[in-house]
C-alpha cells in the first residue's frame, strides 16, 4: 500500500476529482478519489483492474491503494483511495500510434479484460488508451467503468453474468482486423483457466472494509467472477473470429 506525501495538483478531467500525488516511494501518481457518501463502486472496480491485470500482466500502470489521511484533504474522502502511476510523454492512442507501438500484441489481453468484465469503456471513452513517446508503448488505464456503468449494483452483476458481447468499435475494431491474430489470445486466456477460486476469494477480501457500504452484496461479485472466468472459452469464441487471420478467410 502506497502513502500519499504531497499533493501537486488536479488533473483537470474524471468525474472522480483526479489529482497528481507524490507517493513515498517517491513517484507520482493519479489518485482517485470517492466520498464516504457516495457509493465505492468505481474504487472496486479499479481495484479489481488492479489484481486481475497483474495476475493475467496486463499493460496496466502500476497501481495500489493510497492512504491520503495525511494529506490535507476534505475529511468526507475515504482514507483509502486508488492511484495509479503517472506516465510521462503520453498521448492518447490513435491509429497513426498502431504501426509504432512496440506491445501492441499485449493488447489482446486488454480486450479479452473487457469483454470479461463488460467494460465498453475503453473504446467510448478515447482516453483510456495511452501511448508514450518514451518507449513506445501502449497503456490501458481507467477501469473505473466495470460491468457497464461507474455505479453497479446487485442487479447489474447477476444480468451481465452470463451475457457475452463484442465490443469491436473504433481502436478495438481496428486491432482485431488488422493487428491481432488468435494466437495473441491464447496467453490470456490460459492464464485466466489458472485462476482459482480460492484466489479470487483472496482478492475480494482485500478490498478495503470502508468501501463495502452500499447497494451491493460483494458475494454477486464473486459469483460473476467466477462465473465469468469458467466461461472464458465461450467469451473468448465471441470474440477470436473477428480477429485478423478470421477476416482473410
Amino acid at each position: 500500500m502506497l502513502r500519499g506525501k504531497k499533493v501537486l495538483g488536479n488533473v483537470g478531467v474524471g468525474v472522480t476529482c483526479p489529482f497528481f500525488c507524490e507517493a513515498n516511494d517517491g513517484n507520482i501518481y493519479i489518485v482517485k478519489t470517492n466520498k464516504k457518501n457516495i457509493p465505492a463502486q468505481i474504487l472496486i472496480s479499479e481495484f479489481l483492474g488492479k489484481f486481475i491485470g497483474e495476475r493475467l500482466e496486463l499493460i496496466f500502470p502500476h497501481s495500489d491503494l493510497i492512504d491520503i489521511s495525511q494529506l490535507k484533504m476534505n475529511e468526507s474522502f475515504f482514507s483509502l483511495q486508488f492511484a495509479s502511476q503517472y506516465i510521462p510523454y503520453i498521448e492518447y492512442l490513435n491509429h497513426d500510434h498502431l504501426k509504432k507501438a512496440i506491445n501492441i500484441k499485449e493488447m489482446a489481453g486488454v480486450i479479452l479484460f473487457d469483454h470479461i468484465f463488460h467494460n465498453p469503456d475503453r473504446i467510448i471513452n478515447r482516453k483510456n488508451l495511452l501511448f508514450s513517446h518514451l518507449g513506445h508503448r501502449i497503456y490501458a488505464i481507467d477501469n473505473s467503468h466495470l460491468f457497464k456503468c461507474s455505479h453497479w449494483n446487485n442487479e447489474v452483476l447477476k444480468k451481465l453474468t452470463k451475457q457475452v458481447s463484442v465490443y469491436q468499435n473504433h481502436l478495438y475494431g481496428v486491432l482485431l482486423r488488422n493487428f491481432l491474430t488468435k494466437e495473441d489470445f491464447y496467453p490470456y486466456i490460459n492464464r485466466i483457466k489458472t485462476i482459482s477460486k480460492n484466489e479470487i476469494l483472496s482478492i475480494i477480501s482485500q478490498i478495503p472494509d470502508e468501501w463495502e457500504k452500499g447497494d451491493f452484496d460483494l458475494n454477486y461479485l464473486i459469483d460473476f467472477i467466477i462465473t465469468r472466468f469458467d466461461n472464458i472459452e465461450k467469451i473468448a469464441e465471441a470474440i477470436l473470429p473477428k480477429t485478423k487471420e478470421e477476416q482473410l478467410i
